[in-house]
This record gives C-alpha cells, structure tokens and sequence, in this order.
C-alpha cells in the first residue's frame, strides 16, 4: 500500500509538473524510494544532471522530467539487469530519439 501510494505521488509530479518546475534532492529520493547514494550515482554517470550542480548537494534541483528519467534507469538495471553506464547510454539515446522524431513532426 505505501508503495502504491509513492507511485501515485511520483506520477502525480510529473503530471502536474511543467518543464520550469524542480524537485529537490530529497523529493526525488523520497517519491522513488531510493537511496541518496544511488541519485549520486546517476549524477556521476550522467544519467540526471543537477540544476545547480556546484552547490551543494543538498542543494541540488532537478528538472521535473527527472523523475522518469530515474524510473527509467531503475527498471533497465532490474529488468534487463544493465549497469548504469548502459542504463545511461540507453536513456541518452531514447533522449535522441525522440528530439529526432519532434524535429521530424515540425517538418
């Protein structure tokens, strides 16, 4: 049940996000049940990148669309057992696709 309810939580956040808003630190932690360590991790292999990122990292925002991009990168490495490296790797690459299919559109 309460797993349920920080997945409403987290989708309830990006759906009601827009591009302009951000999540701290600790919301993104508590929203997705993670630990800090592991949000530090995705920082470093590029997987989320930090608003402010020479502050400190208590500090840190994240873009609202970070939420899914940490969800994302959680169920390679469990369904698909990826490391972070390719979990990064594969979320830059969905990243690209999908601007490449946008700029299509507009054509």
């Amino acid at each position: 049940m309460i797993k349920d309810n920080k997945k409403i939580l987290a989708d309830l956040i990006i759906t009601e996000s827009t591009d302009d808003e951000t999540v701290s630190l600790v919301k993104l932690c508590h929203c997705i049940e993670i630990p800090i360590e592991q949000i530090f991790m995705m920082v470093e292999y590029g997987v989320l990148e930090p608003i402010n990122y020479r502050s400190s990292h208590i500090r840190w925002r994240f873009s609202a669309n970070s939420i899914s991009r940490v969800q994302t990168a959680i169920r390679l490495q469990r369904d698909l057992d990826i490391n972070m490296a390719g979990a990064a790797l594969v979320i830059e690459l969905m990243d690209e696709l999908k601007q490449l299919r946008q700029q299509d559109n507009n054509f």
